[in-house]
């Protein structure tokens, strides 16, 4: 949530609530439930004053000639109170209404600007319309600097809400840079709540960047400022306890992983209501049940498991972020399936699935990665028709990310799967030198991004031993193979 002082957004509202001398024959009953509205909201009634501003807009909506300045405030009004109740999404529309008048948002002052700036961005944050998010934020940041001072709380939450756009557009650098500004400003303020939620979005950026080390470390570091300020068995801890056993899983490292969940399920016990994941059921809810299935290589339980999960989400609203991702996963999981038991039509089947949800929602990202497994997916079926018509369109765009990582304007990720995967795919199309110079490149990059000792750069390296063992020749898997286990053995012991 964002941490502006309610004085400051009440004043805003009730300011709002004052007729203007321009109001004329606007109707008296729209404009007169606003107010209950705003005293609603006034009173920290946010989400009680939701449905007030929703009268107000029907009757409005009914109401001949009326006002245009008082429908964009009233639309202004309904999107702030939304955004207070933590459902800023449910916002943007209102406020994009209120600020598609040109007259209406010349004549706000520049504060009043910027505020709602922020707050339309973290509803696009929400929506997945990150650019749009980043390009508010940056825009607002100057006048609320002005307004608050750089060291504010304020600026802080608008640095922590630029950073998580930065993180989903790729751009890691800056949004690393970001989060530590925030995080410092906040840390010297002793907002532990605070300071908590920007390391855990610190922690998730390193988790999907594959720096699984550092994201441990984000996520305990999150998990015991959360412990020290609200105690062991909040349900605060929920979700980056979720987080952690997350790392754990993409580690391999399972037994960690269960103990996590054994204690995540211990606070959803205790507060069934107080988190979406307690409410969705915890680490029980289906689809952690398939994981588990199939991480313990029970497929035949897992599949039916996941394909239960893509079939109740298949009609859902997939702009929210959770059931996005569920869905994302059974789907990616139950394709994967497929492939290892040869069944490569239903893997495509499925694959084409996901392709049309992310058709459906365009700002999400990871679509023309899915294209090239299903390409994949064709090439193994025999459909070779469909496989090259997905591969022409497919590659070039692959190549040029790649490109984008290595001229380091990107910081961050070196995209090693996605290298690895193009290897097979040249390996197995007559191309096999340029797949094992991409590889060549792809150790480079693996070791000055994550360190030489790094289980990172170990990983890297079973990856390329790992292709010449199923490409050959198999001779030059085993150096590469005994120099991980070096690294690993100096990691972990032998």
């Amino acid at each position: 949530m964002p941490r502006f002082s309610l004085t400051s957004a009440t004043v805003l509202l009730l300011l709002a609530a004052i007729p203007s001398a321009a109001a004329g024959g606007a109707k008296p009953d729209a404009w007169a439930i606003n107010k209950q509205g705003v005293r609603l909201f006034d009173t920290g009634k946010f989400r009680d004053s939701i449905p007030v501003f929703e009268q107000a807009l029907a009757i409005a909506a009914k109401t001949p000639n009326f006002d245009e300045k008082r429908l964009c405030r009233i639309h202004e009004n309904l999107g702030r109170a939304y955004f207070w109740a933590g459902e800023a999404k449910e916002g943007v529309p209102h406020l994009e209404f209120a600020i598609s008048d040109p007259s209406y948002f010349r004549a706000m002052s520049s504060a009043d600007k910027a505020t709602l700036q922020t707050q339309l961005a973290a509803g696009y944050n929400m929506l997945g319309r990150f650019d749009e998010a980043a390009e508010a934020l940056e825009s607002a940041r100057p006048e609320l600097e002005h307004r608050y001072g750089p060291d504010s709380a304020e600026v802080s939450w608008v640095l922590a809400e630029l950073g998580y756009s930065y993180h989903r557009l790729g751009r890691f650098s800056e949004s690393a840079r970001l989060y530590n500004q925030s995080l410092a400003i906040y840390s010297g303020k002793q907002r532990e709540k605070d300071a908590a939620a920007v390391v855990e979005r610190m922690a998730n950026m390193y988790w999907s960047s594959g720096y699984y080390e550092r994201a441990e470390e984000l996520f305990n570091r999150a998990i015991q400022i959360t412990e020290q300020s609200q105690g062991p068995d909040s349900p605060a801890l929920v979700a980056v306890l979720t987080s952690l056993g997350g790392v754990y899983r993409s580690q391999g490292q399972n037994w960690r992983r269960d103990a996590i969940y054994d204690r995540v399920d211990g606070i959803c016990q205790k507060h069934p209501d107080a988190s979406d994941i307690c409410q969705a059921g915890g680490p029980k809810r289906p689809i952690v049940q398939a994981w588990l299935e199939s991480d313990k290589g029970n497929y035949a339980r897992a599949i039916p498991l996941f394909r239960e999960q893509l079939e109740n989400l298949q009609n859902a609203d997939l702009s929210n972020v959770g059931t996005w991702n569920e869905f994302f996963i059974s789907a990616m999981s139950l394709s994967s399936f497929y492939e290892r038991s040869g069944d490569y039509d239903k893997a495509a089947d499925v694959r084409l699935r996901l392709i049309r949800a992310y058709e459906r929602y365009p700002k999400r990202e990871g679509i023309t990665y899915e294209k090239f497994k299903l390409a994949r997916d064709y090439d193994h079926a025999k459909q070779t028709a469909k496989a090259s018509e997905v591969y022409s369109e497919v590659l070039p765009l692959l190549e040029k990310q790649v490109e984008h990582y290595e001229s380091g304007s990107s910081g961050l990720q070196y995209p090693g799967v996605l290298v690895r995967e193009l290897a097979d795919y040249y390996a197995s199309h007559g191309q096999m030198q340029k797949a094992v110079t991409d590889l060549g490149r792809m150790l480079t990059q693996a070791q000055e991004v994550y360190g030489p000792d790094s289980t990172g750069y170990a990983n890297s390296l079973m990856d390329v031993a790992s292709f010449y063992f199923e490409h050959g020749p198999r001779s030059k898997a085993v150096p590469l193979l005994e120099s991980a286990l070096q690294i690993l053995e100096k990691r972990f012991g032998s």
